[in-house]
């Protein structure tokens, strides 16, 4: 999980600034291991207080994305075989 400015190209660093109201995204990169492909592909990840959520993409059909309070899921229909990586965008807005 990496934080990047709204371009989805600058890396955002600890030592970089945020402003309030500042839309940012989150990049979650999911890696299949194991001998086999790996089905029912689901991925939890909390959403920090200090952000409000806005939207979520991913890189190729078959992401589904829920949103609970403070708890964003996605799912990912199919197969991820074994070392191969997928990933989704979750944006924010800086509180």
């Amino acid at each position: 999980k990496q934080l990047y400015r709204n371009d989805k190209t600058t890396l955002i660093t600890p030592s970089d600034i945020v402003a309030p109201g500042e839309l940012v995204q989150f990049k979650i990169l999911v890696t299949g291991t194991g001998a086999a492909s790996n089905s029912a592909v689901m991925v939890t990840d909390p959403i920090p207080g200090a952000v409000t959520y806005v939207s979520a993409a991913g890189d190729i059909a078959g992401w589904t994305f829920a949103i609970d309070g403070s708890s964003f899921t996605a799912n990912l229909a199919g197969t991820l075989a074994s070392g191969s990586s997928r990933f989704f965008w979750i944006q924010v807005k800086v509180q």
